[in-house]
């Protein structure tokens, strides 16, 4: 059995994973997070202590004669974190690169690794708790084969999906299409649910489409997933969405789900909330709306665009001529009033050269010319103003 194991990255799922081993009885796990020595890592460095980890001083003392490294890092920093440990593997360790990425960056992690580690692509297809080490996993590759007694021995769960790095990555990306963009539209779903008043009646009413879901409990869960795992669900969107852009499909439904993601990430509900999780939505929603209130149209307009969502303010009308104006395109023009003196009205809304823009026309300044496009003659329209019908100018 495997005696020695590293954690590189010692969040969530490197702490669930790690403790489900050691109340299993391994001993000697060693972990590196890159943020134990900032003011972010007392947490880190707490939970190692509770589960009796031992915390590395760096990624080479971690992986010092270690047998098994598991890589559980942010979707974004899974290429650094297999670098960091390159240059200083010996002996061949098996490398399961937990980490949700997309098959292209799995194969280009393989390729760093040749030769220095026995690199094992591994996909977690559940949530991590409360199953932790046994939350069943994919795993692919050259060496997963290989590998699978030895996991099993660990009495982790797991099926073999092929001996071609990035299988298993492909499964658990493409699912993720499914699995968070159904977590984004409730999101978004039931905020505008609750802005309507009609929660409890939307939520009946999906039981008319799919009868056999327990909607109250999927839209608990899946409020409470994004709101505690924002962020990281966010950036494994944007891999979700590589993955797509590698298969040749355009990820519309997937970068949209990302932005969604990070949008919620970004309210900091999971700050309001203390890190604590809950799955009620009688407390997340209300949460939400007041975030959404708190925050100003320039934060939103900042967070959105950076994501890549179209956005626009809706402004007051004088917001929207000064906002025209200092695009260098002004919305109002100048002109001339007979007696009104100069007026600033609306310009031309159609791009390009147009003519100049008419003053207002005074009180019955068209009126006969109009009335004679009509077919009137002369004597009928005098005889129309003599009667106080008509004004003529």
């Amino acid at each position: 059995m495997t005696e020695r194991i590293a954690f590189i990255g010692f969040g969530e799922a490197g702490q669930a994973i790690a403790s489900g081993l050691r109340e299993s009885g391994i001993e000697r796990i060693a972990a590196w997070d890159i943020l134990l020595p900032q003011a972010a890592g007392e947490r880190l460095k707490a939970a190692g202590d509770k589960l009796g980890i031992r915390l590395a001083t760096s990624a080479e003392d971690a992986v010092a004669e270690t047998d098994l490294i598991v890589s559980a890092v942010t979707a974004a920093s899974s290429l650094e974190a297999a670098r960091s440990v390159e240059p200083h593997l010996t002996g061949s360790p098996w490398y399961l690169d937990i980490n949700s990425v997309s098959p292209g960056r799995k194969q280009e992690t393989e390729k760093l690794l040749a030769g220095k580690a026995r690199y094992v692509d591994v996909a977690v297809v559940a949530a991590i708790h409360p199953a932790r080490h046994r939350t069943p996993l994919l795993i692919a590759g050259p060496h997963a084969e290989a590998a699978a007694p030895l996991l099993r021995e660990l009495d982790m769960q797991l099926s073999v999906v092929g001996p071609q790095t990035g299988a298993a990555a492909a499964i658990k990306m493409i699912r993720s299409v499914m699995i968070k963009g159904i977590e984004a539209l409730t999101m978004e779903c039931f905020v505008a649910a609750s802005r309507a008043g009609i929660v409890d009646e939307v939520a009946a009413s999906l039981k008319n489409n799919y009868p056999a879901l327990d909607w109250n409990r999927v839209i608990e869960y899946n409020l409470e997933r994004m709101a505690s795992h924002g962020v990281r669900r966010a950036d494994e969107m944007d891999q979700v969405a590589e993955t797509l852009r590698e298969f040749g499909i355009e990820p519309l439904m997937a970068a949209a789900t990302a932005a969604r993601q990070q949008w919620l990430a970004d309210l900091g509900v999971k700050e309001r909330l203390g890190d604590r999780k809950t799955e009620n939505r009688a407390e997340l929603i209300p949460l939400l709306q007041a975030r959404l209130r708190e925050r100003p149209a320039e934060d939103w307009l900042a967070a959105l665009d950076a994501a890549g969502v179209p956005v626009g303010k809706v402004r007051t009308v004088p917001e929207a001529l000064a906002a025209a104006a200092a695009a260098g395109r002004p919305a109002t023009q100048a002109v001339d009033h007979p007696t009104a003196g100069e007026l600033d009205l609306v310009a031309s809304p159609i791009w390009g050269p147009t003519g100049p823009t008419s003053a207002p026309p005074l009180l019955g300044e068209h009126t006969a010319e109009v009335l004679a496009e009509l077919g009137r003659s002369n004597e009928e329209i005098e005889a129309l103003a003599g009667r106080g019908v008509v004004r003529l100018g």
